[in-house]
């Protein structure tokens, strides 16, 4: 057996730097809500998934609550906050890759967001 080389400072030392290493915003996010900016953009890509796929008459009344849906998913899009970076950077990154958002749409609330308002 090794003789322990653990002394009472290396100890001390160590355990001061636990409660830095749990405050880390990391742990912190994940121990938070889920970020509501992820389900708008699922709810997003799947009113225009569903809008797309439909086939019948524009004129039809199916079409027209696929249109509908396709619209309050955008609304709910452009009306949610992200409550981290990572929902930041996921909806600016999902609303300039996205071919059905047009730059003129873009939620400037999102835009002007700083990142000292997240918490």
């Amino acid at each position: 057996m090794s003789k322990s080389t653990l002394t009472r400072r290396a100890l001390v030392a160590s355990t001061a730097a636990v409660p830095a290493a749990l405050s880390l915003p990391a742990i912190a996010q994940a121990a938070a809500a889920p970020d509501p900016t992820f389900a708008a953009i699922e709810r997003y890509k799947s009113a225009v998934d569903a809008f797309n796929d439909f086939e019948g008459s524009e004129s039809s009344p199916q079409h027209h609550a696929l249109e509908q849906a396709f619209h309050q998913a955008q609304d709910v899009l452009f009306e949610a906050v992200p409550t981290t970076l990572t929902g930041m950077k996921a909806m600016i990154s999902f609303c300039m890759n996205d071919e059905t958002i047009s730059a003129s749409e873009l939620p400037h609330e999102l835009l002007n967001t700083s990142t000292n308002q997240l918490p």
